[in-house]
């Protein structure tokens, strides 16, 4: 059939288009990337999910998940150190040692990583006051979630890992929001604020810790500024 032929022949044109840029095969895996995303949100959250806790030995699964981003994060690492100008002319045995010194700094990270996460969601769910949980805001809030993966790509970008913090941060971005990962640095990157004012969790002690922290009340403060609107 005519349609056949055009397949083949277009098949055949990108095969050769390929062929002559054959430096984009040997880039980091963007798929293997956000698997290792996935793996560490079970780590970083272990009490979470139903695969660290549902049968067998949780530090065993915890020990197998934690060689398996070790691994999948120094392969994809030596395929990243490529592009670094400073290891062009390295040998592959260096680059791999390389690698894999990176992700043995980076696995020591990720204590602290979980530390700040713990802030994050502790101010998440006291400036929030529809959270009836902290379980509920690891699981189901996107801005955690976007946290998350900055604060893993800052790490990397620390270690002066090329690429792989760029294709993190671009994948939370994408989905969650966007914050560069050699800004999220670490500071808390939730704020106390308010929702809807007759939310019924802490509403009122949410309003009375406003009054005490700016000395007044913040709806009269609202109510004042509207009055003034309508009298221009």
């Amino acid at each position: 059939m005519e349609i056949d032929q055009e397949i083949e022949q277009i098949a055949a044109e990108l095969l050769s288009d390929f062929q002559k840029k054959r430096d984009f095969a040997k880039q980091p895996v963007k798929s293997v990337i956000i698997e290792i995303i996935s793996k560490l949100h079970h780590l970083l959250f272990p009490g979470i999910f139903e695969s660290v806790l549902s049968g067998g030995s949780a530090k065993n699964k915890l020990n197998l998940m934690l060689e398996e981003v070790s691994n999948d994060l120094a392969a994809q690492t030596r395929l990243a150190l490529r592009y670094d100008l400073r290891y062009k002319d390295t040998e592959q045995d260096e680059i791999d040692k390389k690698a894999w010194e990176i992700t043995r700094q980076f696995i020591l990270k990720i204590p602290s990583i979980k530390d700040f996460l713990e802030k994050d969601i502790e101010a998440a769910y006291s400036g929030d006051p529809a959270a009836y949980s902290k379980a509920e805001i690891v699981i189901s809030y996107p801005g955690i979630y976007a946290t998350m993966v900055y604060r893993i790509a800052h790490e990397l970008y620390l270690l002066s890992v090329p690429l792989i913090p760029r294709i993190m941060s671009e994948y939370a971005h994408s989905a969650h929001g966007h914050r560069h990962s050699s800004r999220s640095g670490y500071r808390q990157v939730f704020f106390y604020r308010p929702r809807h004012r007759y939310c019924h969790r802490r509403d009122r002690n949410y309003r009375e810790q406003r009054k005490i922290v700016s000395g007044s009340n913040p709806w009269s403060l609202v109510h004042k500024r509207r009055t003034e609107h309508k009298g221009r």
